[in-house]
């Protein structure tokens, strides 16, 4: 499907729109027959003012004898005064003589013109005494050439009581064609400006009205791309007045802003998923360890500080006896336990199935240090477990501390040393959360070192 700009999809229909009207204009005037009729007024004003004329000539002809005739100069403009046709030397009268032939009981034939409103004037007039012969047309309107041009004619039976015996006396009024028509032909000129104007003008108002409509739709089009270039999450647009513009870029902006609320919340499940442990909610391995090498990226930071290393005792066992969602209710106690106990400044992470490390740190003095470590030892001897069937339980723990500076100066070698005395402890004093002996840790490597001399001497 083509596309086509805003500007040209606002623009097309109204440019239909006004040539549609223009042209419905054009066939009403034309259908309404308004120019057929402007041309007619003109020949109905023109051949009233001869009439008019006829009554006053036909009361001052009685007056005269057929001797006086031809009448010419002065004399016969003063009873043919042809300015008050208002064509000027466009329009004359004449008074004639003729046989009565033709319908409208005008005479026919030749007739001979007895007085002439233009005998004084120059350029091919018809004078007194010359003879003129009426053309008629179809539509019963009379003609006359003078001065080689056609002539509209209009006239009027004088009754003159035997001026001229056996002869009908008439008086005709003569105007050019083109000058008699000048007034309709000047009104249909108008009609066809006026509808050029109509078409100029409406388009103008189209391309200004589409380009008006158009501008707030291209400012936010604009606004939209120039936001995608920029990888804005969450678009700004300016404000353009239209309410519904207005209210489409605000949806916009909402529907961004939902997105981008959404994508910060996937962001930090996945984050939550990465770090944290799904079962009890508290950090998992890589993510303690990553927080104890920042912490312990700043020595002056650490103060006293302590790793432990817990292991859940009787796991297995809970788990065969009440099943294993009672070894999970027994997991999540005990990591509540641990989080309850802890100080505001502690790590605590669930690194395997039963097995948790904490970091403690930032205590002024050692002694402040052992205290929170027995609050945790009271608080896993008071821990309740509940199980299945109404029945309770107690918190097993045997664990490992490792102090620093004292026993290791990196969460790493705090960590090893940490791990080393709780899986001593988980032989020699289950249930028990032991301090890190350094002495039968030497013991125990000098001994793994002996053997794996032993195993060398083998090979």
């Amino acid at each position: 499907m083509k596309q086509r700009s805003v500007f040209s999809t606002i623009l097309y229909p109204l440019l239909i729109l006004v040539v549609a009207e223009a042209f419905v204009f054009a066939i009403v005037l034309f259908a309404s027959g308004l120019p057929a009729r402007l041309a007619e007024s003109d020949k109905v004003f023109f051949a009233g003012q001869v009439a008019n004329r006829a009554r006053f000539v036909e009361s001052l002809l009685r007056a005269y004898d057929a001797d006086s005739f031809p009448l010419s100069g002065e004399e016969a403009h003063s009873i043919l005064p042809d300015e008050e046709l208002g064509f000027g030397e466009d329009a004359f009268y004449l008074i004639c003589t003729g046989e009565e032939e033709l319908p409208d009981r005008l005479p026919g034939g030749e007739l001979k013109v007895r007085a002439a409103s233009a005998s004084d004037r120059s350029g091919g007039a018809i004078l007194s005494g010359d003879s003129v012969r009426l053309r008629t047309e179809e539509d019963e309107d009379h003609f006359l050439v003078a001065g080689g041009e056609v002539c509209f004619v209009a006239g009027e039976v004088l009754q003159t009581e035997g001026l001229f015996p056996e002869e009908t006396v008439c008086l005709l009024g003569c105007v050019r064609t083109d000058a008699l028509y000048g007034y309709s032909t000047g009104i249909k000129r108008l009609l066809t400006v006026t509808i050029l104007l109509i078409l100029v003008t409406g388009a103008l108002g189209a391309v200004l009205i589409a380009r008006r409509v158009a501008k707030p739709v291209v400012s936010l089009s604009e606004e939209i791309i120039q936001s995608q270039q920029d990888k804005r999450d969450i678009p700004h647009f300016s404000q353009t007045g239209v309410a519904e513009i207005d209210q489409f870029a605000g949806t916009i902006t909402a529907m961004a802003r939902d997105m981008d609320r959404q994508r910060q919340l996937e962001k930090k499940r996945i984050e939550r998923e990465r770090d944290f442990d799904s079962l009890t909610g508290l950090m998992n391995q890589s993510a303690f360890l990553q927080s104890c090498a920042r912490i312990f990226s700043t020595p002056d930071f650490i103060g006293h500080a302590a790793v432990l290393m817990l292991d859940l005792d009787d796991v297995k066992v809970i788990n065969d006896t009440h099943g294993h969602a009672a070894g999970d209710t027994y997991i999540r106690t005990a990591a509540k336990t641990f989080a309850d106990s802890a100080p505001p400044n502690a790590l605590i992470s669930k690194v395997a199935g039963d097995e948790f490390y904490m970091l403690y740190y930032g205590f002024r003095t050692a002694g402040e240090l052992e205290e929170q470590i027995d609050a945790l030892r009271e608080a896993v001897k008071d821990a309740v477990v509940p199980l299945p069937g109404n029945e309770t339980g107690t918190l097993g723990v045997t664990g490992g501390v490792a102090f620093y500076p004292e026993d290791g100066r990196s969460h790493a070698e705090l960590m090893k040393s940490a791990e080393f005395q709780a899986y001593q402890s988980k032989l020699r004093q289950k249930g028990q959360i032991v301090r890190f002996d350094r002495e039968s840790f030497a013991r125990s490597h000098a001994e793994v070192k002996r053997r794996e001399d032993m195993q060398a001497i083998r090979k």
